[in-house]
């Protein structure tokens, strides 16, 4: 990037981009970039443009649609339809918001890219920039950034990551900006009001249901289902399955017979995992090592051994996890830093 010049800001239309582009403009020059993601997104266009005059900055839209449809939303149907639950915000932010979105910012001659994430970066020992856990332990988000390519991390900054969500909303108020009224961004930007995404899946062009039966570990039929897509491991609502007392959770599906298995809550208990297409942040390790292992957004990091074998990575838990699930990103930490990431594969 250049030696000197602005910061580009990630406008998302949202609350916490605004205050990370407001605590920027106190000390540096900065513009903002709205990524447009989806054409029904015109709501964030509005109110990105509206923050960007409210803070006296110009604003470049970028329009994303086709890059998201290809990076994101057809892996995501993929994903589904394979049997597997995709992460589709960590892909989001390596190949658009903070590989697109640079590459964006560079030709507009920003020095810097930053966003409302709540993640911070420090140096580690050897003084590489490292991902590092916000101090807001319930609005981190540094699982979503933990495949942004490394040698980017020198050219981005997180404003928030030193704030409470409480003191965002403050800064907010105070600084009377228009997205006062917007929450922070959800977990998958295109999930309808109630939090589902099966209209997504079932209006692609092509998609098939693969409808089947719910079994238990043993087999035996419980009752049927409209199509895999409909679950993910470690779901318990939804099932529709009569005539028993137990709670039920799925505990693994199978796309090649359209089976899905359910079982008591101890069934969902593994106690290693295999990880593929790991990234590391740090000099891969050449043999075995501790560290702990988060295995979705909101899992607390747990201890574990993890034998490093080429781009894979096999984890071994001192305690078995619940709903290890195929597809999700795995976080390799220590001391609140990101070692890498990986996908679960099995």
């Amino acid at each position: 990037m250049t030696a000197s010049g602005p910061y580009a800001v990630l406008l998302s239309g949202g609350l916490d981009s605004a205050v990370a582009a407001a605590e920027l403009k106190n000390r540096v020059e900065v513009f903002g970039i709205h990524m447009k993601m989806r054409a029904e997104d015109s709501r964030d266009s509005e109110t990105a443009a509206m923050t960007a005059s409210s803070l006296g900055i110009e604003l470049i839209e970028i329009d994303c649609t086709d890059l998201f449809e290809e990076e994101i939303i057809r892996p995501f149907v993929r994903a589904y339809l394979a049997g597997t639950t995709p992460s589709p915000c960590v892909n989001c932010n390596r190949t658009v918001k903070f590989g697109h979105g640079l590459e964006k910012a560079v030709e507009h001659g920003a020095s810097r890219i930053a966003s409302g994430h709540y993640a911070r970066i420090r140096r580690d020992q050897e003084g590489r920039a490292r991902i590092e856990t916000a101090m807001d332990r319930q609005k981190d988000q540094s699982y979503f950034l933990s495949r942004i390519n490394p040698g980017m991390l020198e050219n981005i900054e997180f404003p928030l990551g030193s704030y409470t969500y409480s003191q965002v909303r403050q800064k907010a108020s105070e600084l009377e900006l228009p997205c006062i009224d917007r929450k922070s961004s959800v977990e998958i930007c295109f999930a309808s009001r109630d939090g589902s995404y099966d209209d997504i899946l079932e209006s692609w062009p092509g998609f098939e249901p693969r409808p089947g039966k719910i079994v238990d570990s043993n087999s035996k039929v419980l009752g049927d289902h409209a199509g895999i897509h409909l679950f993910t491991i470690g779901q318990r609502r939804g099932l529709d399955i009569g005539g028993t007392a137990d709670r039920l959770y799925v505990t693994a599906i199978y796309p090649q017979t359209a089976e899905i298995v359910v079982g008591p809550r101890h069934e969902l208990e593994r106690g290693r995992m295999q990880v593929r297409d790991v990234a590391w942040h740090i000099e891969p390790p050449d043999d075995e090592f501790s560290c702990t292992v988060q295995i979705r957004s909101l899992h607390e990091p747990a201890a574990a051994c993890v034998k490093v074998e080429s781009d894979q990575a096999v984890v071994n838990f001192i305690k078995p996890q619940t709903a290890v699930t195929p597809g999700q990103a795995a976080v390799f930490r220590q001391d609140g830093l990101v070692l890498g990431s990986g996908w679960i594969c099995r």
